[in-house]
């Protein structure tokens, strides 16, 4: 009886101890091989990240429901990682990781691709979080040549915008819908007026 007891007890603690070991964070600033995150949009989130931190591209090799592969934009370069799901679970984990870059600064240093107008907009949703402060396309186009040397054009600084402003503040068109019931409860708080 008291065997069984133990052993419950280690099954329990490995479980809540890769539980402790799946990241959920988008803004994970490592991948080595070995971590597990929560699903393959996380993994891919902290990826974009990551490429954009560390100023290179990435191109997509493989993509299905099981397996996530990557590698560097630059053929010549070493640099790849492959990520496979785990078991039955939603959860990534990287397999293989070469992070030797072996490509070219001029490869590194064009046109991001990782930075799409979601990306961005997760990264300049701070300027949002205050009502009192705007932010133009062109303060965020500054602002992400300044901190990541990303040159991008106006419309997806406006994109990037629109979804920062979404995730904080919500939809317009949600807020609206929610005006009839507001008024309701007026109606019912103040019958006077």
């Amino acid at each position: 009886m008291m065997a069984q007891l133990t052993r419950q007890t280690k099954d329990e603690q490995e479980s809540n101890d890769e539980e402790a070991l799946v990241i959920i964070d988008k803004h994970h600033p490592e991948i080595e091989k070995g971590k597990m995150y929560k699903d393959k949009e996380t993994l891919k989130n902290v990826l974009s990240y990551f490429a954009i931190k560390q100023q290179f591209q990435y191109k997509v090799k493989k993509s299905c429901t099981k397996e996530f592969q990557i590698e560097c934009l630059d053929k010549d370069c070493k640099w790849s990682l492959r990520a496979s799901r785990n078991g039955a679970t939603e959860n990534f984990i990287i397999r293989k990781y070469n992070e030797k870059h072996t490509c070219s600064l001029s490869i590194k240093f064009v046109d991001q691709r990782q930075a799409s107008a979601k990306i961005i907009g997760n990264c300049v949703k701070h300027k949002f979080l205050n009502i009192k402060t705007t932010a133009t396309p062109t303060d965020i186009r500054f602002e992400m040549n300044d901190k990541y040397g990303i040159q991008m054009n106006y419309i997806k600084a406006w994109r990037s915008r629109e979804h920062a402003l979404n995730i904080v503040r919500g939809k317009t068109k949600e807020s609206y819908q929610l005006l009839p019931s507001y008024f309701y409860m007026l109606q019912k708080t103040n019958p006077d007026l």
